[in-house]
């Protein structure tokens, strides 16, 4: 694209749940103003069991509140991506969770990068196994999808880019 001077900060802590998130919202989004944020929050949340759904909406409603009235970035929400039956802590809550995002991202305005789907897609060409490190870490080849489905939902998809043209079984 050609965008030499753009910068992407990476802030994200392995484990975090939206209230991790919201807790320190200021060291790690606010402060540096940015004109987009991208947040894909719901795999450790769904932990919380039918219980905790009610709280994480409304935990993501109001970090998204207040990124938006702070900084007035476009808003980009990922749902997770899938699971290999290995998860049972994860394995029972995670649809719901995902269909949070998916609503919360609508009811917002907010561009929505579904990797669920795209993973369930991919199970049913037994290519998923591929994707994860474990039960639901994606690995290398995880990685390389979740960043082409979020370049084809941003229309910035070009398969003879570098990026582009690196292998996802």
């Amino acid at each position: 694209m050609r965008r030499v001077r753009d910068g992407v900060i990476k802030s994200a802590v392995n484990g975090w749940r939206i209230t991790d998130l919201a807790a320190d919202l200021e060291w790690n989004v606010l402060q540096y103003r940015p004109e987009i944020v991208s947040l894909n929050f719901g795999m450790n949340d769904c932990t919380e069991g039918a219980e905790g759904l009610a709280a994480f909406k409304k935990g993501y409603h109001d970090v998204l509140r207040r990124i938006r009235s702070e900084t007035g970035a476009a808003i980009i929400l990922h749902t997770p991506p899938g699971l290999l039956p290995l998860a049972p802590t994860r394995q029972d809550y995670i649809a719901c969770y995902v269909q949070a995002v998916r609503e919360i991202a609508q009811e917002i305005g907010a561009v929505l990068v579904d990797h669920f789907a795209n993973w369930e897609a991919a199970s049913k060409r037994e290519v998923m196994v591929y994707w994860q490190s474990d039960a639901f870490h994606p690995n290398e080849y995880g990685h390389r999808a979740m960043a082409h489905s979020l370049f084809r939902e941003l229309g910035i998809f070009d398969s003879q880019s570098a990026v582009c043209r690196l292998f996802v079984p």
